[in-house]
């Protein structure tokens, strides 16, 4: 059992001698209760949840470059083995009415462009080349790279097609994205390095967090439980208002407690769970968020914990809401991992 793991089942086994549950602590400690907890990167914290809960989905995007993991719709992050190149390549190279061009921007980074030409029979504004930049950063000592998206905003990889400079102008889009891609390390989790933790093995170790936007992962086991973590800055006014109106719906539905976690202020919501007759769903959210801010940005930790997949600690009177206020109370912010936030 982890250190992280038995600190938190002696904290729930506490709870549960506080409550007059039956047996002694010492003989439940001995006995195996079918349920222990791993310590996991989340981005820039770090949380002890149910070891059966494995990674199903990632998503992070900045201002230059965006990660994608959805293993329901097998989105890979990572290509392994020799023929890394050419499965990443078939991955992105589908659509025949699109061209593409591959070529290295370095010794380990590759890039293919895909290109579009747009044909506007309708409005004013002329034929267009739409393109897009799909990267792979490669670890050749580990068989293994990482794919990476060009983060387009607004207008940007739009270009006229009487720009004879559209590809040179294309290319100077690449080049933050390239930056980031050098930043992005082999770090096996447990660390104490800077930047965003995407998976267990792979860190975007970047020294300043500006133009972050959102992390996301979600984690699984197959019996009901589950755990998400969404974290985004919100961009403005409005867009925070609309989180905080919903935390607001919230509250006229269901049972909340005032609960602050990794030194922000939240509340807690629980109830039934809808797809498991033993479990309970949650849903934590922070209330002191700030517009723009990569260090205070809005934080949601929801999921499912189901007694079911428990039953020996339902034995000795123990229910899911003990589980989950003692797991998120592990949740915290990993050492330097607001580093260069602000």
């Amino acid at each position: 059992m982890s250190g992280g793991g038995m600190r938190i089942i002696l904290a729930l086994l506490f709870v549960c001698f506080l409550q007059g549950c039956a047996g002694s602590m010492d003989e439940q400690i001995d006995e195996d209760l079918g349920l222990d907890f791993t310590n996991v990167c989340l981005g820039r914290y770090q949380m002890d949840l149910i070891d059966t809960l494995k990674m199903s989905s990632l998503m992070y995007g900045n201002r230059s470059v965006s990660f994608y993991l959805d293993s329901n719709l097998t989105e890979s992050l990572t290509f392994d083995g020799r023929e890394r190149f050419d499965k990443w390549s078939k991955s992105i190279q589908k659509e025949s009415r699109r061209k593409y061009r591959a070529y290295p921007l370095s010794d380990d980074v590759r890039v293919i462009e895909s290109e579009t030409f747009f044909e506007n029979k309708y409005g004013d504004e002329g034929e267009k080349f739409l393109l897009k930049g799909f990267l792979l950063k490669d670890f050749s000592s580990l068989n293994r790279a990482v794919y990476a998206r060009l983060a387009l905003s607004g207008t940007e990889g739009n270009f006229l097609a009487s720009d004879s400079e559209y590809r040179n102008k294309f290319k100077k889009l690449l080049h933050p994205a390239k930056d980031d891609l050098d930043r992005l390390l082999h770090l096996p989790w447990p660390h104490n390095q800077l930047g965003v933790c995407l998976t267990s093995d792979f860190t975007l170790n970047v020294a300043k967090a500006g133009g972050e936007k959102h992390y996301r992962t979600v984690w699984w086991n197959g019996k009901n439980d589950r755990f998400e973590i969404n974290v985004n800055v919100m961009k403005n006014k409005e867009e925070l208002s609309e989180n905080y109106g919903t935390a607001q719906k919230l509250l006229g539905l269901f049972a909340s407690k005032s609960l602050d976690l990794a030194g922000r202020s939240g509340r807690l919501f629980l109830s039934d769970a809808r797809y498991a007759k033993d479990g309970l769903e949650f849903r934590w959210v922070t209330t002191d968020a700030k517009i723009g801010s990569t260090a205070r940005p809005y934080i949601e930790l929801e999921g499912t914990v189901d007694m079911a997949n428990y039953p020996k600690f339902k034995q000795v009177g123990m229910d899911a809401r003990d589980i989950i206020v003692i797991m998120l109370k592990t949740f915290r912010v990993r050492e330097n991992g607001l580093i260069g936030t602000s």
